[in-house]
C-alpha cells in the first residue's frame, strides 16, 4: 500500500527531483514532459535516461537490461512514463519513485502497472510500490489543462462502477464478496467533485488537491480489496470496446467520461447529473471532442454484451443486455447534443 506520507504535493515541490536524480537512476520519461521539469528547473537529464514510447510489454522487457544496471528507477511523465517506469521496477525490484506531470488517471498510485499484451488492450500487472510521489501543482497547470481536467474519469466511474457491483450481487453474479462500506465511501468521492467542481475545473491549488486526494482515496479503497469493482465497470467496459475496434490511443478520462453518459442511461443510474457534473468540472466527453463516430458508438454498444463474455470482463448491467433501440436511441441523444 502507499504511505500517504511519501506522497508529497504543492505548487512548489519539484526542486526535491534533485535529490532523486544520481549517476546511478534510471530516468524514464517523454521527452515533453522532461522538458517542462527543465523549463522549472533548468538542466539535469541524468546520463541513464529512456524517452518511453511505448508501453508494449515486448518493448519494455528489451528495456530491461537498462533497468537492471540502474540502482533505483525515477518515472517522470504521464500514463506512458509512470506505468513503464512500473513495470520495470517490478521486473528487476529496483525502488521507485515517481512525478507525474498530469493526473489524467490514478495510474500514479496504484502498484499494478498497466501494458499492452501483444498488442491487445491494456491489462493490469506487477506489484510496484513506489517509494516517493512528486506531485507539483504547478507543474500540472503547465501541462494541457484538459489532460488534468479529465483526470475526474477515474472517480466519477465509482458512479456506475459501484452500481455495476450492486447489480452483480443483485443478479447473484458478484465476482467477490460485496463491500457496503467501500462503496458508500466510493460514492462520497463522486459527492466531493460535485462540492469542489468550479475549483477541480480551474485547476486552483484547492482543486488540485481534492483531485489528487480522491485519487489516492480510491487507492486506498480499492487496493486492499485486492481488486478495483467499486470503481471501475461498464463505463471502462464501453472503452474497452472502442479501443478494441478502433487501435487507437484515447485520453482516459474523455473516452471513459462518454462511457459514464452511455451506461448512466442504461443503468437508469442518474445520467442527467452525471452529464452536468462531468461538463461543469470542464471534461470533454462528447464523442466530437475526441473523433469517435456516432455510427462506432452504436456499434460497440450493440456489441458489448458479446465483447465482455469474450474478455472475460466482470458482471455489469451490459451483462442484462444492450437492446438495439437502446443503442440507437444513445446515439440519437449524443446527436442532439452541442458539441463541447
Amino acid at each position: 500500500m502507499l504511505n500517504a506520507d511519501a506522497v508529497h504535493y504543492g505548487p512548489n515541490v519539484l526542486p526535491k527531483l534533485r535529490d532523486w536524480l544520481s549517476p546511478t537512476t534510471l530516468l524514464v520519461t517523454q521527452d515533453e514532459a522532461w522538458q517542462a521539469v527543465e523549463r522549472r528547473l533548468g538542466s539535469l537529464r541524468p546520463e541513464r535516461t529512456i524517452a518511453i514510447t511505448s508501453v508494449a510489454q515486448s518493448d519494455l522487457e528489451a528495456l530491461l537490461p537498462q533497468a537492471e544496471a540502474a540502482e533505483a528507477i525515477v518515472g517522470v511523465g504521464g500514463g506512458m512514463a509512470v506505468d513503464g517506469a512500473k513495470y520495470l521496477a517490478w521486473r528487476t525490484g529496483r525502488p521507485l519513485r515517481l512525478v507525474p506531470t498530469i493526473v489524467s488517471t490514478d495510474a500514479f498510485a496504484t502498484e499494478a502497472a498497466g501494458i499492452r499484451l501483444d498488442g491487445a488492450r491494456v491489462r493490469y500487472v506487477g506489484h510496484a510500490h513506489s517509494e516517493e510521489i512528486l506531485v507539483d501543482f504547478q507543474l500540472l497547470r503547465d501541462s494541457p489543462h484538459a489532460l488534468t481536467r479529465a483526470g475526474v474519469g477515474d472517480i466519477l466511474s465509482c458512479h456506475t462502477g459501484a452500481r455495476d457491483w450492486e447489480i452483480a450481487v443483485e443478479d447473484g453474479r458478484s465476482e467477490y464478496p460485496f463491500d457496503a462500506r467501500a462503496v458508500r465511501r466510493a460514492r462520497e468521492l463522486v459527492r466531493r467533485l460535485d462540492t469542489y467542481a468550479d475549483e477541480v475545473r480551474e485547476l486552483t491549488d484547492l482543486g488540485l488537491k481534492v483531485l489528487l486526494d480522491c485519487h489516492l482515496e480510491v487507492v486506498d479503497i480499492c487496493q486492499p480489496l485486492g481488486h478495483f469493482r467499486a470503481e471501475e465497470g461498464s463505463e471502462h467496459f464501453f472503452f474497452y470496446g472502442v479501443e478494441h475496434r478502433t487501435h487507437r490511443p484515447y485520453v482516459h478520462g474523455q473516452i471513459v467520461g462518454l462511457g459514464l453518459h452511455l451506461m448512466t442511461l442504461l443503468q437508469n443510474n442518474e445520467p442527467d447529473a452525471i452529464d452536468d457534473l462531468q461538463d461543469r468540472l470542464g471534461v470533454a466527453w462528447r464523442p466530437q471532442a475526441f473523433g469517435v463516430d456516432l455510427s462506432l458508438v452504436g456499434e460497440v454498444l450493440c456489441d458489448l454484451p458479446r465483447f465482455v463474455r469474450a474478455e472475460g470482463l466482470w458482471y455489469s448491467v451490459i451483462d442484462r443486455g444492450v437492446p438495439d433501440a437502446f443503442a440507437d436511441e444513445a446515439v440519437a441523444r449524443l446527436a442532439r447534443m452541442p458539441g463541447r
